[in-house]
């Protein structure tokens, strides 16, 4: 029986042949429910993660109304108005990220099961902006329009909301001590005679 290291050493050379984009592209689909016309829900919000190799980002999404929790109180628009709210997906706190876009569309559905289509959105760029992380808004306009009236009109059962990150390759292949959960807090240095340190005695005994 052949040696299992070789066929891992095997694996791993041919990993590293492999070519490695610039970019990385992740997509994540939000489920969400229409509330019937006397439930009020009052925060529509989600979260998902970006992983890859030795990098992690965690995202948080939510529907927001004139700056305003996303709910039918304050959906309410005058007459010729634009829809004023908007899909938010911004970084985690303390997530830094070197940049990266994010395009986002959305479909209704008829029924529960969601086997009926209503509407489907066009796939739109979002509106990037860099505050303590990375944040980005669905732009200005009548995109929402169709979501907002399937919550104040009670028109379809489901939504699904595709959001679509590309992300900068480098920053999965960054030292782990660089990674969000580490962003503020570096790791103190080796000590200079490592096999002395009572901290490393699983060297020796491994």
């Amino acid at each position: 029986m052949a040696d299992a290291s070789l066929y891992f050493e095997e694996a791993v050379a041919e990993r590293e042949l492999e070519p490695i984009g610039e970019n990385i592209s992740f997509t994540h689909g939000w489920v969400i429910r229409v509330p019937n016309g006397d439930e009020e829900q009052r925060l529509v919000q989600t979260s998902f993660g970006t992983n890859y190799k030795f990098g992690t980002c965690e995202w948080n999404v939510r529907l927001c109304s004139r700056r305003s929790p996303f709910g039918l109180t304050n959906l309410g628009q005058g007459t010729g108005q634009r829809s004023k709210s908007y899909i938010l997906v911004e970084t985690a706190r303390r997530t830094k990220i070197p940049g990266g876009s994010c395009h986002i569309a959305y479909t209704i559905y008829y029924d529960n099961d969601m086997r009926y289509e209503l509407y489907s959105s066009t796939k739109v760029a979002t509106i990037g902006m860099v505050t303590d992380g990375l944040r980005f808004r669905t732009p200005r306009g009548n995109f929402m329009e169709m979501l907002t009236n399937a919550f104040i009109k009670n028109e379809g059962k489901m939504i699904v909301v595709f959001i679509e990150m590309i992300l900068p390759t480098r920053f999965f292949f960054r030292r782990f001590e660089d990674l969000s959960i580490f962003a503020h807090h570096k790791l103190p240095e080796y000590p200079a005679h490592i096999e002395d340190d009572f901290r490393f005695d699983f060297i020796n005994n491994g």
